[in-house]
Parts: structure tokens; sequence; C-alpha cells
């Protein structure tokens, strides 16, 4: 389904400037990204790591105008996800991969702030290198993989059509299963793709005021709410993640009543599994995020670090705080949807 110039451009926050990899000049979707972009600035340059990683950058000043860098990866094709990604669920060995780093989003609590010094976007323009990585990896054993886990792949699909490749691709390989995961309204444009059964569409849901409040860019909760509902009704596998849970004066009531709302509006038996956890980080990443960020109350809680067994150390709420958190959006959640569809992650 094409996408129009417009609507790219409602999608993609002001981009200041495109970079570009001499390797990655000859590749066709560089040509499509710079069709969509005519007014942006454009340089060539040696290899992405040389602005991407560049001394000196301040991550929340450039996602104002981020550039958009285009390059070819080489090396890190697929990455086991076994001590990072135990929300998706799945009974399988999970990988991730990053056919984009960084979002188009800008959630207060995101880890890519720690973890990246540039808020600018890395987009890897060589997508076929990745599959036959994922490919591979299939022909031994069947795999779950995230295609989303750095980035919302699905908010960039009016600028680069990867969502919809990728689940072609999964189509044609029964051991593949792939999830997209989206903050994202867009379903709508890979609405017709059919009912395809190797990909999972899980959106990521907040209650309308943490949504408004402090996942800024993102679509609001009734646009997601309304994509889960058009793609339950589509034939697809959704799931859903309220995570992180964030602890504000009024949490207790607003979740509750958030966790109403979504059972009003979509049908259970059409939610394959719902994973909930609380705001957990990294602590250097947190300490790195501190340092940055003075204007968001969320980053401030008296957090402490803890061991997370296989996922390592983990800043998060206090325990008491943390259970109590978790016993009140499970017993809320059981109220609408089966025990063995709940799944609580910490790591």
């Amino acid at each position: 389904m094409p996408h129009t110039e417009t609507e790219t451009r409602s999608v993609l926050p002001a981009v200041g400037r495109v970079y570009v990899e001499r390797d990655a000049l000859e590749y066709p979707d560089t040509e499509r990204i710079m069709e969509r972009l005519p007014d942006a600035p454009v340089q060539v340059i040696g290899h992405y790591k040389d602005i991407f990683n560049r001394p000196g950058q301040h991550f929340q000043t450039q996602k104002h105008a981020p550039a958009l860098i285009l390059a070819v990866e080489k090396e890190n094709l697929l990455y086991d996800g076994k001590s990072r990604v135990a929300s998706w669920g799945a009974n399988l060995p999970l990988y991730y991969n990053a056919p984009v780093r960084n979002c188009v989003y800008n959630c207060d609590y995101c880890f890519l702030q720690g973890m990246h010094n540039s808020g600018n976007l890395v987009v890897y323009v060589n997508t076929e290198d990745f599959m036959a990585a994922a490919s591979r990896k299939a022909s031994v054993e069947p795999i779950f993989l995230s295609i989303s886990y750095l980035t919302d792949l699905l908010a960039l699909e009016p600028l680069l059509p990867i969502c919809e490749r990728w689940i072609s691709f999964a189509e044609t390989n029964d051991n593949l299963t792939i999830e997209i995961r989206t903050k994202s309204d867009l379903f709508r444009v890979i609405r017709h793709l059919g009912k395809p059964l190797n990909t999972v569409l899980s959106f990521s849901l907040s209650p309308d005021h943490i949504a408004r409040r402090y996942e800024r860019g993102c679509a609001p909760l009734q646009g997601r709410l309304l994509a889960a509902r058009e793609a339950i009704r589509a034939g697809w596998r959704v799931r859903l993640c309220i995570d992180p849970i964030v602890r504000t004066a009024d949490w207790k009531r607003q979740y509750t009543e958030f966790v109403r709302e979504i059972f009003r509006r979509l049908p259970s038996d059409g939610i394959e599994e719902i994973s909930f956890g609380v705001v957990r980080l990294a602590p250097d990443f947190l300490k790195r995020i501190q340092l940055m960020r003075q204007d968001s109350d969320i980053l401030y809680f008296p957090f402490v670090t803890e061991e997370s067994g296989t996922y390592g150390k983990v800043s998060t709420y206090p325990a008491d705080a943390r259970e109590e958190m978790k016993r009140v959006l499970e017993q809320e959640l059981l109220n609408h949807i089966a025990t063995e569809k709940i799944h609580f992650v910490h790591g």
C-alpha cells in the first residue's frame, strides 16, 4: 500500500539532515527515503558511527530535529534475546535485531536515551541481510524474533515498509515468528497483508494521562485501542503490553480504570496475552538519563538497585511498592482475562 508524502511527514518529526554512508548510496531503500524527504539536506559519510557515536552529543536536544542516518549493517544482524526480552512470553528461543536504532517517539522512561549518546535515527538499508541471518538461525530451530526492540518500526512504516517486508518474509518460514511492538495507531498501513500467522502485533498501552504526559509523540490511548480492535477484527495475532507501570500519585485509580477501559474496547478472546511490568532501567542508563534530564518527575522516584536473576542489576521501585503494583494490576486483569494469558515481567 503506497503512503503519501503528507502521511510520511505527519508521522516523522522534522528531519534536520540526512547522512548517507557511501556503502548505502546504491541501495533501493536509500533512494526511496530520499524521495520522501526531498527538502532535507544530504551529506555523504564514511561510516554511520562517525556521526552516531561522536562525543559531545545531547540526546534530548537532537530529538527536536533528529538527523536520519542511512547505513549498511555488516556485523550485528541478530542478537540473543534471552537476557533482555522475557516480556515476549514465548516458549521459543528469543532473538531480536535492529533494522533501526532509536525511535521517532520520545518517552520519558525510554532506555534508549541511556543506551545511546545520540538522539538521531539510524536506518539500515540492507534489510535482506537481516532476513538472511534470521533465516539461518530458523533453519536450525523455531525462533521468536523481535524486529522492533530498539525502535518503533510500525511508526516508520510510511517512510519505509520494513514491517510489510518482514511480515511477508515470516510467512515463508514456518520456524520464524516475529513480533512488532508499537505505540502507534498505524495498523491501517499493514492491514492489507491479510491474516499473517507468523506475526504477533503487540500494542504497548498506558492510561491516557500517562500517555499524554510521558509518552511524547506517541498515538493517544484511544488511537492505539482502535488500531488493536481493528487488528483483532481482521484476524491478526494481538498482544498487549502494559509496560512500564508508572507510580504516580493517583496510579492505583488510573490503572484500574485503564484496564477496565481496555476490555470495554477490546474482546478478551481476541487477545493472545498481556504482559505488564513496572519502571525498570539498567542503573548506568538511569544515571545518564538523570544527568541529562530534569524535566520529568517520574525519573526521580527513590529507586533501588537490585539483582534481577539472569537480567543483571536493575534500578526500579522498592520491593513493597513493586509488589503492590503487581497485585493491583493482576487482580484487575483477572476480572477480564484468563490467568494463563497474564505475564508479569521484571528484568
